[in-house]
């Protein structure tokens, strides 16, 4: 199984929720995730799934794109 199918697996898997991130920590998380899927390398596809799983979680008003600028 290559990377990418591997860690697909381990995304789309019904594994137990667990609360494992601080308020901040899930924003630093969808920003450098958003980096990666720009970046288009290995991962890209995995990385911008992941950061618009970790958005829809997060409050409307905290979510900064990339290329946003804070407020």
């Amino acid at each position: 199984m290559d990377t990418d199918a591997r860690w697909w697996a381990l995304v789309e898997g019904d594994g137990v929720r667990l609360p494992l991130l601080s308020h901040g920590e899930a924003q630093a998380a969808v920003e450098l995730l958003q980096l990666h899927a720009a970046a288009g390398e290995q991962g890209a596809d995995v990385a911008g799934h992941l950061a618009c799983a970790l958005a829809r979680r997060l409050p409307a008003d905290d979510v900064v794109t990339r290329g946003s600028p804070r407020p």
